[in-house]
């Protein structure tokens, strides 16, 4: 029986050393991870893409300009004249003369202007031309050059009508009043439809 007792109270003591170190083990466990400092998960941001710096923009150079060169002028080839007054002043009161003037490009569909004459002892200007006109009739007149009329409508005959041209000669008195006065003589042909003035040429001479 004392054998017995004895075996008892060992096993007693036994489990309740284990029973002890188990719950020293546990608690001892416990507060070693509860005094551990909770670590949060760092939380890794995107990384952001640098940003290409934008190109200045750089301004287009100027082109510097360049100055022709002159090219010589070959031999032979004609020159355009330069343009000259349209009005003809001749020293109409002071003798005789004679002016060409078929450079002058005085010319359309029937008359070509070719020269302008005047006389100290007849006191007049002639106005000669090449004419292509219906039957070889055509007109001139003279104004001023506000429009008002000064020598009234003549007639002008051709040795020859259209489509020939022929010399004519148109006439102006030299009187007093003209002198220094620009006189606009105006040559034209009419319609055979409706009479109305047509090919109207006009030349400004300024007798002094």
């Amino acid at each position: 029986m004392g054998n017995r007792d004895n075996k008892k109270t060992w096993l007693v003591w036994l489990s309740t050393a284990v029973i002890i170190a188990a719950v020293a083990f546990t608690g001892g466990y416990y507060f070693s991870k509860q005094s551990e400092p909770v670590v949060q998960p760092v939380k890794e941001e995107p990384v952001k893409p640098t940003p290409e710096p934008t190109p200045t923009p750089q301004p287009e150079p100027t082109p510097t300009p360049t100055t022709p060169t002159p090219q010589p002028t070959e031999p032979g080839t004609p020159q355009t004249p330069a343009p000259a007054s349209d009005v003809f002043a001749i020293n109409a009161y002071s003798g005789s003369g004679s002016l060409d003037i078929r450079d002058r490009g005085l010319e359309n569909g029937a008359f070509r202007v070719k020269s302008i004459d005047w006389s100290d002892t007849s006191r007049t200007l002639y106005v000669s031309a090449d004419m292509r006109a219906f039957e070889g009739v055509a007109y001139f007149r003279v104004k001023d050059e506000n429009g008002t009329l000064l020598e009234p409508e003549s007639v002008l005959r051709a040795t020859e009508g259209a489509p020939a041209w022929s010399p004519v000669q148109a006439q102006v008195p030299l009187i007093e009043a003209y002198q220094g006065k620009v006189l606009v003589v105006e040559f034209y042909a009419k319609s055979a439809n409706d009479g109305s003035r047509i090919n109207i040429l006009r030349l400004k001479i300024k007798p002094e």
